[in-house]
């Protein structure tokens, strides 16, 4: 297996990428998506082909994030880290990630709410980004490309 290594300290930021990757050919699949609702939780879980490289949304609230299979490199405010199947974490309020899936990756993320509706869910757990290119079903939103 060949092995990645990444110097986190020569990297763009998040922000700065965002603008520049939203430019970039899109995929032209749509990842799989699946929502749960049950007893005051809502659970998402996403699959992602390898090769993927995705700038995730901000969530409003702390919550799991579980990858359940695959393997993914992260970046966020604290560095560069390998996630792998099985590995559970938390994830804390206003947090960017830079994701690169190295391993056809599923994914999983346990959120609290009384919402039952996911576009009310959406509103209340993901901040507002007018530069998000996937919907709340990781459907490619269409836009132009500049």
């Amino acid at each position: 297996m060949e092995t990645l290594t990444v110097c986190h300290e020569s990297l763009p930021t998040i922000e700065d990428l965002k603008d520049d990757l939203s430019k970039l050919p899109q995929l032209d699949t749509d990842f799989q998506t699946d929502h749960y609702i049950i007893n005051g939780m809502y659970i998402r879980k996403m699959t992602m082909p390898a090769g993927s490289l995705i700038v995730s949304k901000k969530h409003k609230s702390h919550h799991m994030f579980v990858c359940a299979s695959g393997s993914l490199l992260f970046r966020d405010e604290k560095g560069s880290h390998v996630i792998n199947g099985g590995d559970i974490f938390e994830s804390f309020p206003n947090t960017c990630r830079l994701v690169y899936v190295l391993k056809e990756s599923t994914c999983i993320t346990i959120h609290r709410t009384d919402k039952t509706n996911l576009e009310d869910i959406e509103v209340e757990l993901i901040e507002p980004d007018d530069m998000a290119l996937y919907d709340f079903n990781n459907e490619l939103v269409k836009k132009e490309i500049k």
